[in-house]
């Protein structure tokens, strides 16, 4: 079952400390020149400037590669 958490824009940084505690939190992140996402650290927030990312947020769900088939 899915728990909603909804955090107030004025209390942003905490709300996101608060979901971290008892979850893992995935946002984007800048690395070096580009964007993607990754888990956030400790006092890490979300860096939203972003246009596009190098991977969708898929990827933190799903393998990079996959066995498409043997022989």
């Amino acid at each position: 079952m899915m728990k909603l958490i909804r955090i107030d824009k004025q209390d942003w940084a905490a709300g996101i400390e608060r979901a971290k505690a008892a979850y893992r939190v995935y946002g984007p992140v800048k690395e070096k020149e580009e964007y993607e996402f990754k888990g956030l650290n400790q006092g890490q927030l979300p860096d939203f400037q972003f246009k596009n990312t190098r991977l969708s947020p898929k990827s933190i769900v799903f393998p990079q590669s996959e066995v498409m088939f043997t022989y």
